[in-house]
């Protein structure tokens, strides 16, 4: 025993002096690291790669990098870290048994009920959003989120949400969307990363979740479980979930949580893909973009030579790929004769497919200005014009999902936020959705009384309804 310890201390020891420094001659303060820095140092330390910025890397300050600085790096990294959710959020998934399900494959049938989606979303948020505004919206997200809420409805409720969300029956939308989302890339140059979450109000009199809808979403979404309370420490969690899962571009989601909200289901998508060919800096000039309100912009244009023409009698654009070939950017440049609103609005999925199905092989001198924005869009009104209004109705029928203290529960808002750089390396992009789910009756009024004038007043008996006391008041003086 005695040998075995004596061998690993010499073995530590002949490790931080077999490798590698740097003997610098001036100590310097470090910046802060992360977790990226450990594993360059790591890389380092082993032969591979470079330190740009040795002097970040000397955490003793003695002047060299070496074995003690990795450790003392990873021990102030791991310390300083917070938990992204607080105690007070409960992860009832952990100890959920994960069942094995089947997944299919897209075919014409699925392929024809997303484009449909995702043509209806773009047009109706075009209508709901400002005149001249960058608009841009995840399908992709809101179906995710979506198809989690489904799978706790039942009746006409379903129905509805089948035919607006994937025209097709739920349990065939839970498979296809299955193997959608585990065939997704993920390297370092392009990845789609997807990550689903439910969050319940730790108010078990108030409400009940279905055990058989936490696991079907647990199956085919891999949707994370939480118990919180529903209080700050729960905007907290919520918000530092999804800026985790958006890598950071979507920083939050929520400001406060409504009293009547007693569930969110929520989908958070992060994309990041590097070009095929990326831009050179002689490829980027300024140039002029000119605005829907004819006012001209300066902006950086990006130029290439691209070899997949897409046109028809209505447009004409390119597909620049990314890397891998799974992704390509698709730009669509109405006719002149046409205004951005008019084409979007006589876009239909067949066409959409059709012309982005059959590229032409052929030169195309393309320009593509470099742009970076936010945008946000609550989608109740919009999923309800698409058709499924019941399921934002307090005749809602969520029986599969839950059992409410009130009886009632339907989708209170469905919250779409969404966030795209576009830059001469690649792209950028994430988007997140919420489902919140409320069990309050929304008040009605049809009538309208005013008691600002003489009336009569009783107290009555409700077993008989005779009156205990009546009168009459003409004055408040």
């Amino acid at each position: 025993m005695k040998l075995k310890k004596l061998s690993a201390v010499l073995a530590i020891i002949l490790c931080a002096c077999s490798t590698p420094f740097i003997q610098t001659n001036a100590v310097e303060e470090f910046s802060e690291n992360n977790l990226a820095d450990v594993i360059t140092l790591h890389k380092w330390l082993k032969g591979q790669g470079n330190l740009d910025n040795w002097k970040k890397f000397d955490y003793n300050h003695d002047e060299k990098i070496n074995i003690f600085d990795f450790v003392l790096m990873k021990k102030s990294i791991f310390k300083s870290a917070k938990p992204i959710i607080s105690p007070a959020s409960v992860e009832l998934s952990k100890d959920m048994q994960s069942q094995e399900v089947t997944g299919k494959q897209a075919d014409e049938s699925f392929i024809n009920g997303q484009t449909k989606f995702a043509v209806e979303l773009l047009q109706n948020a075009v209508n709901e959003s400002e005149a001249g505004q960058n608009i841009m919206v995840s399908p992709y997200s809101v179906v995710q989120a979506l198809g989690m809420t489904a799978n706790g409805a039942n009746g006409e409720t379903k129905t509805q949400m089948e035919q607006t969300i994937g025209s097709m029956p739920l349990e065939d939308l839970n498979q296809y969307l299955y193997t959608q989302r585990n065939s997704q890339p993920n390297d370092e140059t392009c990845k789609l990363l997807t990550a689903n979450s439910i969050w319940v109000r730790d108010e078990e009199e108030r409400i009940q979740v279905k055990e058989e809808f936490l696991q079907t979403n647990a199956d085919y979404y891999n949707a994370s479980v939480f118990k919180a309370p529903f209080d700050d420490s729960t905007v907290s969690d919520i918000n530092n979930w999804v800026k985790k899962n958006t890598d950071n571009m979507i920083p939050e989601l929520l400001e406060e949580i409504s009293d009547d909200t007693v569930m969110y289901l929520i989908n958070a998508v992060t994309f990041d893909g590097k070009w095929l060919t990326p831009y050179t800096e002689d490829e980027v000039w300024n140039g002029i973009f000119t605005s829907a309100d004819n006012s001209e912009q300066e902006v950086e244009m990006m130029h290439s030579d691209e070899y997949h023409y897409l046109e028809d009698e209505n447009t004409t654009g390119f597909m620049k790929y990314y890397q891998g070939n799974r992704y390509a950017f698709v730009a669509l440049l109405p006719n002149e004769d046409i205004s951005i609103n008019n084409y979007i609005a006589n876009l239909t999925p067949e066409s959409l497919q059709n012309l982005i199905s059959n590229p032409k092989r052929t030169s195309v001198q393309a320009g593509l200005p470099k742009f970076s924005y936010d945008y946000e869009i609550e989608l109740s009104e919009t999923l309800s014009s698409m058709g499924m209004p019941v399921a934002f109705n307090p005749s809602a029928d969520f029986s599969k999902m839950a059992d409410t203290q009130s009886g009632l529960l339907y989708i209170d808002n469905v919250l779409h936020k969404t966030h795209i750089d576009v830059f001469e390396e690649g792209t950028k992009a994430a988007a997140v959705t919420s489902v919140a789910m409320t069990d309050e009756c929304a008040v009605f009024y049809e009538k309208t009384v005013i008691l600002d004038r003489p009336f009569v007043y009783a107290i009555v008996d409700t077993d008989t309804n005779l009156p205990m006391f009546m009168g009459v008041l003409n004055s408040v003086e």
